[in-house]
């Protein structure tokens, strides 16, 4: 991970690449942004989006509960 870099800041900078088909950039990024703040319920809900873009469902949804699991609002 970047040093220094805002958790929260990496999650949307992984929507961005996902928007423009950097896939495995969002990953790398979202990844790094878990490993800094593994309760970041936005980072989970960008991972379930990256396994959808993979038709991984099954990942999405476990990613989707990790999510609520840590921001139940």
């Amino acid at each position: 991970a970047e040093r220094g870099v805002a958790p929260g800041a990496l999650a949307h900078r992984a929507l961005i690449k996902r928007d423009r088909g950097d896939l495995e950039g969002a990953s790398r990024d979202v990844e790094a942004a878990l490993r800094i703040d593994p309760e970041l319920s936005r980072a989970y809900l960008v991972r379930a989006g990256l396994h959808v873009a993979r038709d991984d469902l099954r990942g999405a949804l476990a990613d989707l509960d990790r999510a609520v699991e840590h921001d139940p609002e």
